[in-house]
């Protein structure tokens, strides 16, 4: 299945970021932070680190 999005890559990215931080209550100092916080929560989630709530038994 292939999806086309009309929009660059980034922006689709930041605006995932954005609905995440806001599910997740992140908050930072800046947009930024509020961002780089839910891609951390989402890394974790999805388990693509060493304390991801998927990898525990």
């Amino acid at each position: 299945m292939l999806v086309d999005v009309p929009y660059p890559d980034a922006v689709v990215v930041a605006a995932l970021l954005d609905v995440a931080a806001e599910c997740f209550g992140e908050r930072g100092d800046s947009v930024e932070e509020t961002r780089q916080a839910a891609l951390e929560t989402l890394l974790q989630l999805a388990g693509f680190d060493g304390e991801s709530q998927l990898r525990r038994a």
